[in-house]
């Protein structure tokens, strides 16, 4: 047999090389794909994130529903039933009864838990859209003392605050704002007496680009501040110099705020079982 000389040998085994990790990357590539593709949650974990949705407490008995949600997510929020009105719809008297619902639900089913929300100017109890002035911030502070208490050491996550700004990034006028303007420091802090360990969240819509210089001067002051758009993606509309500030503020760990919310404001529809929401929560 014809020897061939050294430098062809090099050549040879460089392609045979090649070709066997073609070969190998052939065969490794669509398992990946399909691991990454088994759930929704599964995928998500993969690059170290989670994926999520928004429940309601009176269709866990639709089967097809409860089961899609357990099985694509691995964090659920409630949909409504941890809002100010639901938890304290009288003064002074909590009902966690459907709140509850929702985290049993959940975390026997080893999913995490994310509550919505603490402060915000909508779906508040008539008691307390009838306050003001230091009343109202009085209410606020006892809201989120006694809520935290409940779920204190349970829950990953809290949205303290709730679209308190407008889009423009300008504070948007509710009864909150008429208490002054450190309401939301005032919350925030409150928040973290009551439960040193959870994670804090800021959540809003329509922020991308304004949000990330107010949640990092929070950060300055308060330590870890999470902020959580509402939006799952971002607008397409949107130039592609913002669209990389953005992305690059979700990915550089010096720079990151908290974008799960943007990937967990998904809800289930009434004709299909999990939809994406593009509206306020």
């Amino acid at each position: 047999m014809k020897h061939l000389p050294r430098r062809s040998h090099r050549v040879v085994l460089a392609a045979v090389t090649s070709a066997l990790a073609l070969a190998g990357a052939a065969l490794v590539v669509p398992s990946l794909a399909q691991a990454a593709a088994s759930t929704l949650g599964a995928a998500a974990a993969q690059s170290g994130r989670y994926f999520g949705t928004a429940i309601a407490a009176s269709r866990l008995g639709d089967s097809t529903y409860s089961t899609i949600a357990a099985r694509e997510f691995n964090m659920i929020t409630a949909e409504n039933e941890m809002k100010p009105d639901a938890l304290q719809p009288n003064q002074g008297q909590f009902n966690f009864s459907s709140g509850d619902q929702i985290y049993n639900w959940a975390t026997q089913r080893g999913l995490q838990v994310r509550g919505h929300t603490l402060a915000w100017h909508a779906q508040q109890p008539a008691w307390m859209q009838r306050l003001s002035g230091s009343s109202l911030r009085t209410a606020m502070i006892n809201h989120i003392n006694g809520v935290m208490a409940h779920y204190r050491g349970k829950l990953a996550a809290w949205d303290v605050v709730n679209e308190a700004f407008n889009e423009d990034g300008s504070r948007r006028q509710s009864n909150l704002q008429g208490t002054g303007n450190d309401w939301i420091e005032v919350a925030f802090r409150t928040a973290r007496a009551a439960d040193p360990s959870v994670k804090l969240c800021y959540n809003d819509y329509n922020i991308e680009n304004w949000s990330y210089g107010a949640v990092r001067r929070r950060r300055q002051q308060e330590g870890r501040v999470h902020l959580g758009p509402q939006r799952p993606q971002l607008r397409v509309a949107q130039p592609h110099a913002d669209r990389d500030r953005v992305a690059d503020r979700r990915t550089d760990p010096d720079r990151r705020a908290d974008h799960a919310a943007a990937d967990q404001r998904r809800e289930p529809d009434r004709r299909q079982p999990v939809r994406p929401v593009h509206r306020r929560t």
